[in-house]
């Protein structure tokens, strides 16, 4: 006869694609990070207008395709990735995101994509080496300058990438594909450690 275990499951604990991961290797840190993203979609209606209304609601300055813009208090980071589509990350510390979720709906598509990314922060002196290896880019200052942000592949993952300094990247694929993302990283890291 089979024993079958009992699980319960606590509803207050949060379980992230990566189970909050960090580690240092060499003079590189790779570590999960979490946020609250959504995707903005602009409706035809609103193409002509949406500069204004998304700087009076975020009070910040949309940027164009292929940047990324924080703000003053470096808890919200907008992105526009195509001619109608931006993401939004909030960071744990921001204040108050349903509310700005709900006047952003005033006027715009929004979904909540949350659970669709594993982020994950790499810093250090040697993150440029590290990445050269898995990333087609060129990352250097004069290609892809300091809040830049786009799609791109790395070892066959779509990953959207944003260079934060010129010594650290935030990046982003899917939940999915999460264990395989992070051994990408960490393998890269290794062989150059």
């Amino acid at each position: 006869m089979i024993q079958k275990e009992n699980f319960f499951v606590d509803k207050n604990i949060t379980t992230t694609p990566l189970n909050g991961i960090s580690q240092k290797i060499g003079n590189t840190s790779i570590k999960e990070v979490l946020f609250e993203i959504f995707c903005i979609s602009i409706p035809k209606n609103m193409e002509r207008n949406s500069t204004k209304e998304l700087k009076k609601i975020l009070k910040i300055n949309p940027p164009t395709i292929g940047k990324s813009t924080l703000n003053k208090e470096g808890s919200m980071r907008l992105i526009k990735n195509s001619v109608d589509q931006y993401f939004i990350l909030f960071s744990n510390n921001f204040k108050n995101i349903p509310n700005m979720i709900s006047n952003l709906e005033e006027c715009f598509y929004i979904t909540e994509q949350s659970d669709a990314w594993a982020c994950i922060e790499i810093s250090g002196s040697q993150t440029y080496n590290c990445l050269e290896r898995i990333c087609s880019l060129d990352l250097s200052h004069s290609s892809f300058e300091i809040n830049s942000a786009t799609r791109t592949l790395m070892e066959h993952l779509n990953v959207f990438i944003i260079k934060i300094t010129e010594e650290k990247f935030l990046l982003l694929s899917a939940s999915s594909s999460a264990p395989s993302f992070w051994e990408a990283i960490q393998t890269s890291a290794e062989n150059i450690a």
